[in-house]
């Protein structure tokens, strides 16, 4: 796992003005994009999907995909954001931890991970966590709430490996969950508990956020694939072959839209009443699922059920599918947007409307802040910061050579400079002489001046400080002040008895003590004579 102050030192060229590369590996499509980071915004340039399936044996495709991608744009070598999703290797757990100090929490970590899963080959395991807050149980212990994410190390290699084929340097690894994350930090909505359905091709998962931190995630039945086959058997009536049927209903899944009058006037056909018959009882099953993860969630965390629920990935495409989602669920259901943070000026007037809904994961992933999710091995780390330092010690030396030879050009003309001087000097060299002996002479006097100063005493400042701080009832008889050896005596009698003499003269001798001109007040004799008390104290005065 990556500690806290490597996650901070990979963060810091995402404040520069590099572009960066986004890669969403899916499992039915591969997603890149190209974006510019210019002041607290990144500037989306280009992006681009396939349809590739996630394999071994499509590796060379994905390579070819990605590099003409980045010949397209005339990229060569920039940091790359990569998103994984596949459930079975990448894996989100809710952990629940004693209070820890954060050095502490990696090896709490693993031993849980390890009591839940015993079979987990820890060692082989890369993972990160989030804190999502803290709780108190019901025997009053403090308590992490954690949502941790880990995979098997060498399936997230592989994934590198073929970034750094294409001549890419990745910085961050992460999980879709975790980009919309992002996407809601950097956006305005208010609201406190939201969650996001991402309709991918081949399944569906619902995430829930508290807070705008990742709380619940879970895998619904619905997919974009599955709806397409469910089309594909009205389109078979009428198409032989089983891929030209497959077609002709992703064609069908464009065109229709969920109805909201028992007679709509512009489909009333026959295959549009027989989509819709088969389609009805597959969007009733999602409501159902939602509902069930909303009020599991709600009655397992004791919170509140999400008050807005956002769409995205392909099958968010829908027609009428928000507004379907938000009459039978009885809340606001809408599009997940592009926060403001990402601005798509720079795509030359190329329309994100219709591809929205697929590209918001793999933007998402760039939003990352030094806090987030990342998945990148430890050698990756320690080789990403090697390039930086190797990097820095490139600017460095280039920087430390412009300053010598600035340096040189300087020196020499100085010298030349200096050459010309020295011919006028020689005449004033005599003048210098006698200033010198002048200025050596008032050095002395001056000197001589500061001893005589710092060896005199303040007397009207001691005197002030006596006269304020001696005891009612006190006579003075004597004060003797010695500036030779900066001493001060003080001989009196108070008319008290012999406690409350003491009393006073020790507040006495405090308050001499706490002055800025005695170093050291003491008590040299106290007698009793005719009810009253005489005394002495001698004080040291600061030198």
């Amino acid at each position: 796992m990556a500690g806290s102050f490597f996650k901070k030192l990979l963060n810091m060229p995402r404040q520069n003005h590099a572009e960066a590369i986004s890669i969403d590996f899916g499992k039915a499509f591969i997603k890149v994009a190209l974006l510019r980071p210019t002041g607290q915004k990144w500037i989306l340039q280009d992006y681009a999907f396939k349809r590739i399936a996630l394999s071994d044996g499509n590796r060379e495709e994905i390579k070819n995909f990605i590099g003409n991608f980045m010949r397209k744009n005339s990229v060569l070598s920039v940091q790359a954001y990569l998103t994984i999703f596949d459930p079975e290797h990448v894996v989100l757990k809710y952990l629940f931890l004693p209070v820890l100090p954060p050095e502490e929490m990696p090896e709490a970590i693993k031993w849980q991970l390890k009591k839940e899963q015993p079979s987990l080959r820890i060692e082989n395991v890369v993972f990160d966590w989030q804190l999502v807050r803290e709780s108190v149980d019901q025997e009053g212990v403090k308590k992490n709430e954690i949502i941790c994410a880990f995979a098997d190390s060498e399936f997230i290699r592989a994934f590198l490996s073929l970034v750094k084929d294409c001549g890419l340097v990745p910085t961050y690894v992460s999980s879709p969950p975790f980009n919309y994350a992002n996407i809601l930090k950097a956006s305005l909505g208010e609201a406190s508990v939201a969650a996001v359905l991402d309709i991918g091709f081949y399944e569906s998962f619902l995430c829930i956020y508290k807070d705008k931190k990742l709380n619940f995630v879970r895998r619904l039945g619905f997919s974009s694939d599955k709806l397409t086959h469910v089309l594909a058997s009205v389109a078979a009536a009428d198409t032989p072959g089983n891929d030209l049927a497959y077609e002709k209903a992703e064609e069908i899944k464009k065109i229709i839209e969920i109805p909201f009058e028992e007679q709509g006037a512009s489909h009333n056909n026959v295959e549009h009443i027989r989509s819709m018959s088969l389609i009805r009882p597959f969007l009733e099953g999602l409501t159902k699922e939602l509902s069930r993860s909303f009020h599991y969630y709600a009655s397992t965390f004791n919170v509140h059920e999400p008050s807005l629920l956002y769409l995205t990935g392909g099958g968010a495409n829908f027609k009428n599918l928000t507004r379907y989602l938000t009459r039978e669920l009885s809340l606001p259901v809408t599009v997940l947007p592009l926060p403001s943070a990402i601005t798509t000026h720079d795509l030359e007037g190329r329309s994100i409307y219709d591809d929205q809904n697929q590209i918001a994961n793999v933007v998402g992933a760039v939003l990352a802040d030094a806090h987030a999710i990342n998945l990148l091995p430890a050698e990756f780390i320690t080789e990403k910061i090697e390039q930086v330092e190797t990097a820095s010690l490139r600017v460095v030396a280039i920087t430390v050579a412009s300053i010598l030879l600035l340096s040189l050009f300087f020196v020499q003309f100085q010298i030349r400079d200096y050459k010309k001087r020295l011919v006028h000097t020689s005449a004033y060299l005599e003048g210098i002489k006698d200033i010198e002996l002048l200025k050596r002479r008032i050095d002395g006097r001056k000197e001589m001046i500061h001893k005589l100063q710092k060896g005199h005493v303040p007397v009207e400042g001691i005197l002030k400080l006596v006269s304020a701080t001696i005891p009612s009832d006190t006579r003075l008889d004597n004060l003797i002040l010695d500036q030779a050896s900066h001493t001060l005596i003080l001989r009196g009698v108070i008319s008290a008895n012999e406690d409350i003499a003491e009393r006073a003269i020790s507040n006495f001798i405090r308050k001499l003590q706490d002055s800025r001109f005695v170093a050291e007040a003491r008590l040299t004799f106290i007698n009793r004579v005719e009810g009253a008390q005489r005394f002495e104290v001698k004080c040291d005065l600061v030198r």
